[in-house]
């Protein structure tokens, strides 16, 4: 009897272990479902991303907010011209950081693709420009606004594409039409 009594109560004991576990797991299921559900549901939340955006929109990058502010020309001054045929075309830019570490930012990070599919760095200017964009460091939510300088023909600006590239280790980058 002893013996009926102690395969009776292992019986109870391996169905309630057995019963908590496919519980568990019906549980892990259920949550697994709504984790995809939520992933989902930002996935449509999150804006589209373009190929190219327009002046004054703003681009998200994966640690900075990029928007281009304006764009203007300029004939040089005294010693500093530009090439014949061309103006100095100054870019206007502003760089927020969206993550929580600092974030550097620098004028090398940008690029000119022109009508001819040329892509160019653009570097520093001997130009005298109110709020040049140098380089340095955001701490997280920190903004800069300044301008990059380059060279073109004043019929061309509107065919140009200002890149921002702050990583050349990855796919990401602002692309901005210009447009005077």
């Amino acid at each position: 009897m002893k013996k009926l009594c102690r395969a009776a109560l292992a019986a109870m004991m391996l169905f309630t272990v057995v019963g908590c576990a496919s519980e568990g797991t019906e549980d892990e299921k259920q949550g697994e479902t709504k984790g995809t559900e939520q992933e989902e549901q930002k996935e449509n939340q999150t804006e589209e991303k373009k190929d190219v955006y327009a002046m004054k929109e703003t681009v998200h990058l994966e640690d900075m907010d990029v928007t281009v502010n304006s764009v203007s020309t300029s004939e040089g001054e005294n010693y500093t011209k530009p090439e014949d045929g061309k103006v100095f075309v100054l870019i206007n830019v502003t760089i927020t950081n969206t993550s929580d570490e600092d974030i550097s930012y620098n004028v090398l990070y940008s690029k000119i693709q022109n009508a001819q599919g040329q892509i160019n760095s653009l570097g520093f200017s001997m130009l005298n420009v109110k709020d040049k964009l140098n380089s340095g460091k955001l701490i997280p939510g920190g903004t800069i606004t300044g301008t990059v300088v380059t060279e073109a023909a004043a019929d061309e600006i509107n065919s140009m594409i200002f890149i921002y590239e702050p990583n050349p280790f990855s796919d990401e980058e602002a692309k901005v039409q210009l447009s005077i």
